[in-house]
């Protein structure tokens, strides 16, 4: 666990260098020393790999996974290479948008990493989360069309990213902060009495793949529950909720992030009874509170005042990136202890 706590720790350090070029420079680095270069280490790396060195036996991918991973089966000879671009993609983009979305890029890298949002299992998901974000930057810019063509290109790689399509349409239109947290009281009331039961039984009769977790059973199928993470997210939200006119004010682009962050609940909420359901489309939306909790902390004026909810948010993050790794199912023998670390440098 030690190269856990090295890497973590190293990263609060980096968090007060000011010059961006001399950080980014450390910070790269260590970030591909640790993720990019990691070996056996992730969920379901034993899947990815074998679809690597045995491309005809695993179709089951969508359409883009299966055409980078049948290129770079073909282009390279070790599945390790593909490990590295897919994490530099991811990383490299995450790092570009945190530049794009806040002046304080290095506290969002740390949250980012903290919180357990950035996770050794890099594939699918991870790369369809990314394109999305490269889509928010467009649309940023007024670029819509373009933004939905790269919603498009996600569902490439993941399924649950067909999400992205309604979202880019939700918050493109100007709801009020009433109308969001309406919504969310009324899908938390749904799920607090099971009506999403019905709800989900309606979707698995129409999507196949939804009726696949359904009926899958153990962790597949199982309740999410109101774990931890819901816990804190929820708490993020409503604290943006109550500084929203005043974070609203100050960054434009606020609103969206603040949707982005309902929409997580919601999907959290209704897909519940259904536990992949739910963490894999809610997760494509953990960004969104990186972001928040730097819009609320950047409202603190009194310098010794945020440096001490700076603190008291890096103790609770620390623990958090404990929690995170200790919890995390090995390899090896498919316990729930932490996933010893391995470097392709030291096989």
């Amino acid at each position: 666990m030690t190269i856990y706590w090295i890497f973590f720790l190293s990263n609060v350090v980096l968090n007060f260098i000011k010059n961006k070029r001399i950080y980014y420079f450390v910070v790269l680095p260590l970030f591909i020393l640790i993720f990019g270069l990691r070996y056996k280490v992730g969920a379901d790396w034993g899947a990815y790999e074998n679809a690597f060195y045995y491309p005809e036996s695993y179709r089951d991918f969508e359409i883009g996974y299966l055409f980078l991973n049948d290129f770079s089966s073909f282009v390279f000879s070790d599945f390790n290479a593909l490990v590295l671009i897919i994490f530099l993609f991811v990383t490299i983009t995450h790092f570009i948008f945190w530049e794009k979305m806040t002046d304080n890029s290095n506290y969002a890298i740390l949250l980012w990493l903290g919180l357990g949002f950035l996770s050794f299992g890099i594939f699918r998901q991870s790369i369809a989360a990314t394109i999305f974000l490269i889509a928010l930057l467009f649309l940023k810019k007024g670029k819509k069309a373009k933004a939905y063509l790269l919603a498009i290109v996600a569902i490439l790689f993941h399924e649950a990213a067909i999400i992205f399509i309604p979202t880019l349409y939700f918050i493109n239109k100007n709801y009020s902060k009433k109308i969001i947290v309406s919504i969310f009281i009324g899908v938390f009331v749904i799920n607090f009495f099971d009506i999403n039961s019905i709800f989900i039984n309606l979707l698995s009769d129409i999507f196949p793949q939804i009726a696949h977790y359904k009926n899958a059973g153990g962790s597949y199928g199982s309740e999410l529950g109101l774990g931890v993470r819901f816990l804190e997210v929820a708490s993020i939200f409503i604290g943006a909720t109550i500084v929203y006119d005043y974070c609203s004010a100050k960054n434009k682009f606020f609103p969206v992030i603040y949707k982005l962050a309902a929409i997580y609940l919601y999907c959290y909420l209704l897909f519940n009874p259904i536990g992949t359901l739910a963490s894999r489309t809610s997760k494509l939306f953990e960004f969104s509170y990186v972001l928040l909790i730097i819009y609320m902390i950047n409202l603190i004026k009194n310098k010794n005042l945020r440096v001490i909810i700076f603190m008291i948010v890096m103790f609770y993050v620390g623990l958090r990136y404990y929690l995170g790794i200790t919890g995390a199912a090995s390899l090896q023998d498919n316990s729930q202890s932490f996933i010893p670390y391995q470097n392709i440098l030291l096989k």
